[in-house]
């Protein structure tokens, strides 16, 4: 192999680490912006909830409120969840479709939401485990 190849090699190399570590650094930022927004939306319904308490609203438009931030606390979760996921599965290489799909077939067996789903897989991805990986583990455990 000439210098030439090996050069080139490494500039290669050079450009693919740079490369993830750019979406990792982009996958960074935009899951602190969710967060920022999430705590935003979160003071908002607190200051929604006490202006009501002090207006006296009745218990029922109280617990409507309440309820919603939750819900809305619940799904911002999620969002960073599933994007957090996806981030880190465009930055090993691996089919977002496919990431999704094995994080809903984990959520459909009841043992885990969504959200939990989604951070699982992101751990497992940024572990450098595949959704390869994953299938093995699978058929292996089906045995008898």
């Amino acid at each position: 192999m000439s210098a030439t190849d090996i050069g080139a090699i490494r500039g290669q190399l050079e450009l693919d680490a740079r490369g993830f570590r750019q979406a990792v650094e982009r996958a960074r930022r935009d899951m602190q912006e969710l967060g920022q927004e999430a705590r935003k939306t979160a003071r908002d319904f607190d200051i929604l909830e006490k202006a009501l308490a002090a207006l006296g609203a009745n218990a029922a438009f109280y617990g409507l409120v309440r309820t919603i931030r939750t819900l809305s606390q619940e799904a911002a979760q999620l969002q960073r969840s599933l994007q957090g996921m996806n981030e880190v599965a465009k930055a090993v290489g691996e089919n977002v479709e496919e990431v999704n799909k094995a994080a809903k077939e984990l959520a459909d067996k009841g043992f885990m939401t969504l959200a939990e789903a989604a951070e699982a897989l992101k751990t497992s991805l940024s572990m450098g485990l595949t959704l390869q990986d994953r299938k093995c583990w699978r058929a292996w455990q089906m045995q008898p």
